[in-house]
């Protein structure tokens, strides 16, 4: 299975989402690789620390650039679950890492800028459907407020929002705004391994919309 991890907007938390659904998936005694796409090398910062502090499962992290049609079906022939981090804004990676996916994961905030950016890839998903017409695309809000206060009134204003674009699946699944999700990067670990049980439950909820709708 590969899945992508991508978004047309910066900031949003993609490489904090791949690394924990990687986590997440090795602990299922998966084999998982996580594929650093991002010119920035976040990913592959995460699991040099991992391999550093021999945090187990250990989990396989590579570097790949431009086209990964080839890339990702190779990986995907060698391991159960292939997790790739990419960069946004219409670039080579993402395009062509949706085109082989089963899955694109997008990580929005509830911000205007954000949310402006799902016409793009509505554009997106629609052309790259044409040669894989059984991609998924799964719209995950990420760093939602914590506060009980307007935590209601911001997942409905983000709920509203997207459903007014056809085929993209508006995930149940939400990513709080924790502290817990940037020491795990800093660190190489995924929050199930924290002790965190409701950063723990966030991404094993994701994990379950991936792999069962």
């Amino acid at each position: 299975m590969i899945i992508v991890v991508g978004s047309n907007k910066g900031g949003v938390g993609k490489t904090t989402l791949a690394s924990n659904l990687a986590v997440a998936f090795a602990s299922r005694a998966q084999k998982v690789v996580l594929v650093d796409a991002d010119p920035q090398g976040s990913a592959l910062y995460w699991g040099a620390m991992r391999q550093q502090e021999r945090h187990s499962p250990q989990i396989t992290v590579v570097q790949r650039r431009g086209n990964l049609v080839d890339a990702l079906r190779l990986l995907d022939q060698q391991h159960q679950i292939v997790l790739v981090d990419v960069p946004g804004r219409n670039s080579q990676e993402l395009i062509s890492a949706m085109s082989v996916a089963d899955t694109l994961v997008s990580p929005l905030t509830c911000s205007q800028l954000d949310l402006e950016t799902l016409q793009e890839l509505e554009e997106q998903v629609h052309a790259v459907r044409m040669l894989n017409p059984d991609l998924r695309v799964l719209l995950y809000q990420s760093m939602a407020t914590t506060n009980p206060a307007i935590r209601q009134r911001e997942r409905s204003d983000f709920c509203r929002y997207v459903r007014d674009f056809k085929g993209l699946q508006l995930g149940n699944s939400i990513g709080f705004q924790r502290l817990i999700y940037r020491d795990c990067i800093s660190q190489g670990t995924g929050v199930i391994e924290s002790g965190n049980p409701h950063a723990a439950h966030e991404i094993q909820q994701l994990l379950g919309e991936i792999l069962h709708g």
